[in-house]
């Protein structure tokens, strides 16, 4: 059992130095495009309304096995992160488990991981494999569910943001306001209250904290996919309607109203219309919104009705 745990610890070790790597590499502009994606979820389905199926235990990461210590491993790979980014922070995050197209709506599995289990593991190829050869790739990993707007303005403009280099990646890249769902502004995780973190809230503060745009000149936010990088980190992709045009809220950005302008330093502006033409250098999770807008879009000129609720 001992050779065994210091095999799988060095194997382990030697896939968090080179994820280490390439997360320093990806703090620079990268040369080319960006990573790739997959949509799990589009407008299509997503208009039968969504689900959320909150489980923190069910929904959760499984461990590799009885005779390897996990948090050895994610231990580790946190200290090499604290280096890298000394103003990183644990905390609790959700996790997307899995999205699965039932009745003709969309129900997410979710349950909770930590950042730093994100750290741990995400970036891990062997966890990747290991997963996949007993049917999914995702069961060792964190995937710590994050979201993103499509901020559009009143002048039909849409907002990006290039991220600045004080965030923990993708600095120089141009993505929409962005984070995480937070499980500690989901009071007791009741069923509703989680629905409403993932489905209305974070994104919405998110916007108003990285853009200045006051919430009572957000509309409601509309769910339009669901996405994963090629480290199958997930995302929820939302198109949010703004009561300002693209000059006020370049205003309001520029005077830091917002209370994470910081994580920026640039607003750029480009027309609805020409999102398929950007030239920008963007995300993976940003190309993958502009992609679900496209469709949604597609689906309003069509004359199908815009999603409501959902259970």
């Amino acid at each position: 059992r001992r050779a065994r745990r210091a095999a799988a610890a060095s194997a382990h070790m030697s896939s968090l130095c080179k994820a280490t790597k390439a997360e320093a590499a990806a703090a620079r502009p990268p040369p080319g495009p960006t990573d790739a994606y997959e949509i799990l979820a589009g407008p299509e389905e997503l208009r039968g309304g969504v689900t959320v199926d909150f489980d923190a235990a069910k929904h959760a990461r499984a461990r590799l096995d009885a005779f390897v210590d996990d948090d050895v491993f994610i231990d580790q790979a946190w200290l090499v992160k604290k280096k890298i980014c000394p103003l990183v922070f644990d905390g609790k995050k959700f996790r997307l488990a899995g999205v699965e197209k039932a009745g003709g709506g969309v129900v997410l599995r979710v349950g909770l991981t930590t950042y730093r289990e994100y750290v741990g593991t995400q970036h891990v190829e062997r966890l990747r494999k290991t997963g996949a050869r007993k049917g999914d790739a995702t069961l060792h990993l964190s995937c710590a569910l994050g979201c993103e707007a499509v901020l559009v303005t009143s002048d039909a403009k849409i907002a990006l943001l290039r991220r600045s280099t004080s965030v923990a990646a993708a600095a120089g890249r141009y993505n929409g306001p962005s984070g995480h769902p937070e499980p500690r502004n989901a009071g007791d995780l009741s069923p509703a209250a989680v629905r409403a973190e993932l489905l209305s809230d974070a994104i919405l503060t998110e916007v108003s904290d990285e853009t200045g745009a006051p919430k009572d000149a957000l509309g409601a936010p509309r769910l339009i996919g669901v996405m994963r990088d090629s480290e199958l980190k997930p995302d929820l992709l939302f198109r949010v309607d703004a009561a300002l045009d693209s000059a006020a809220l370049r205003a309001r950005y520029e005077a830091g109203e917002g209370a994470e302008c910081w994580e920026s330093d640039r607003l750029a502006f480009v027309d609805v219309d020409d999102v398929g033409s950007c030239d920008l250098r963007l995300t993976a999770v940003t190309r993958a919104a502009f992609a679900c807008l496209g469709s949604d879009r597609a689906g309003d000129a069509g004359g199908e009705a815009a999603p409501g609720g959902g259970g």
